[in-house]
């Protein structure tokens, strides 16, 4: 966990939150009780989060997703236009990719091209939306682009979770902003 917050140029703010959603996911998917839990000292700084049961981290933060197993794209993420559901299809794919064979370059780059390629086309889409936050969405789009710029190969663990978590977050606290609108 702590690799994230030396590896991604983000905010701390960024990268804090990314960290209790990583924390909490890990804690939901092995099933660790809140009192097995351990805060290393370099997380020191949100310990009571940490050793929160995964309720009380949800609760914390209820607009986090839960990482959907295998990680792939559902009915759940569909925004019901069917470019942009293809868009995301190919970004779950990719970022499986990516899980899949962390030390190959292409695969890292097939998935940073279609990344930009969707969010060129998407904020297109949603510029068209009279009062929508056009703003606030670009801004967390290229926040995500300066947070996983840094990534080489091979691409770690957390990084692989940093995507995922970011991805299914954005998809349905953002994303779902703009269904029925377009």
């Amino acid at each position: 966990l702590t690799n994230i917050t030396s590896t991604f140029t983000a905010s701390p703010s960024v990268r804090m939150s990314y960290l209790v959603k990583v924390t909490r996911n890990l804690i939901n998917s092995a099933g660790i009780a809140s009192k097995c839990l351990t805060v290393p000292q370099p997380m020191a700084i949100v310990p009571s989060l940490l050793r929160a049961s995964p309720r009380a981290l949800h609760t914390t933060n209820p607009a986090m997703a839960t990482i959907p197993e295998p990680y792939k794209w559902d009915e759940s993420f569909a925004v019901f236009y069917q470019q942009i559901d293809d868009e995301h299809k190919g970004l779950f794919d990719g970022i499986f990719a990516v899980a899949a064979s962390p030390g190959d370059a292409a695969v890292l780059d097939t998935l940073r091209g279609n990344v930009v390629a969707h969010f060129t086309y998407e904020e297109g889409q949603y510029e068209k939306i009279a009062g929508y936050d056009v703003a606030a969405h670009k801004a967390k789009h290229a926040e995500f682009l300066t947070a996983a710029g840094g990534i080489n190969t091979p691409v770690s663990t957390d990084q692989v979770i940093f995507m995922k978590q970011w991805l299914v977050d954005h998809i349905t606290n953002t994303d779902f902003t703009y269904k029925g609108k377009l």
